[in-house]
Formats: structure tokens, C-alpha cells, sequence
């Protein structure tokens, strides 16, 4: 590959990360446990749905 494919390549990946990377953390936001400020029920909450808590952070 030449200069000019490899800095295409690199524009095209940098313009889908600038579209990627919002809905990335959109969806982590949408899967993100209910955050309370109590730490029992935050615990609670964390441990009914560990899953899903492990998935949001993870993104």
C-alpha cells in the first residue's frame, strides 16, 4: 500500500470512531443500573443485575 491508501484508510476510521464512540456510550447509559447515593441499595442494585452492570462498564 502506498502514502495516500494508508492516510485514507486513517480518515475513513477516524470519521466511523467520531460516529461510533456517542452511540457506544449511549447504549452503555441505557444499560446502566439505576445510581443511587445510598451504598446498600446502590449494592442491592449492582448484585440484581451484575450482568448487566460488568456489560455497561465494559463499554
Amino acid at each position: 500500500m502506498d502514502t495516500s491508501t494508508w492516510i485514507e484508510l486513517r480518515r475513513r476510521l477516524g470519521g466511523a470512531a467520531l460516529v461510533a464512540a456517542p452511540l457506544v456510550v449511549l447504549a452503555a447509559a441505557m444499560l446502566n443500573p439505576k445510581e443511587v447515593t445510598d451504598a446498600k441499595r446502590q449494592i442491592d442494585i449492582v448484585a440484581g443485575g451484575l450482568s448487566r452492570w460488568y456489560l455497561a462498564h465494559l463499554l
